[in-house]
């Protein structure tokens, strides 16, 4: 039963959304399929709703309609895992920034990295310079 796949969810079994769709799809046969429907061409909202409305039709606990509008339907929860990781290891990556003393050494280090710069523009200028002077001494002994 369709309340079934809904609970094992709930209970912490592993989701993919075209494994739900197919036994759906064998436990709606013969039925009005307004859930197959809505996960075949629908959006989350079309789902939840033909899934809340099946709950009440079949008199459910209404409560479980509190999770159904939580999760998604329409892509694998591991996909959903996936983005939830990536957003947490970036909201800690901008905790990493926040933080004064990394904001201090990067600070630090383009300062450095700018002094150095300045060096070997400097040295570039001086061997320059010295080349342009060794090419005029060399045309003045040729001369």
């Amino acid at each position: 039963m369709i309340i079934d796949l809904i609970l094992d969810r709930k209970g912490g079994s592993s989701y993919t959304a075209k494994k739900f769709y197919d036994n759906v799809m064998a436990y709606e046969e013969g039925t009005d399929y307004k859930i197959s429907r809505a996960l075949d061409g629908g959006t989350e909202e079309d789902v939840r709703k033909a899934l809340c409305d099946y709950i009440i039709r079949n008199d459910y606990n209404p409560k479980i309609c509190n999770y159904i509008n939580k999760v998604t339907w329409l892509e694998d929860e591991a996909t959903s895992k996936e983005l939830n990781e990536s957003l947490s290891m970036f909201d800690e990556y901008n905790k990493f920034l926040d933080n004064e003393k990394v904001q201090n050494t990067i600070i630090s280090n383009d300062y450095v990295r700018e002094q150095i710069i300045s060096a070997l523009e400097g040295l570039v200028k001086e061997l320059e310079d010295t080349i342009g002077n060794y090419k005029k001494l060399d045309k003045e002994l040729k001369l």
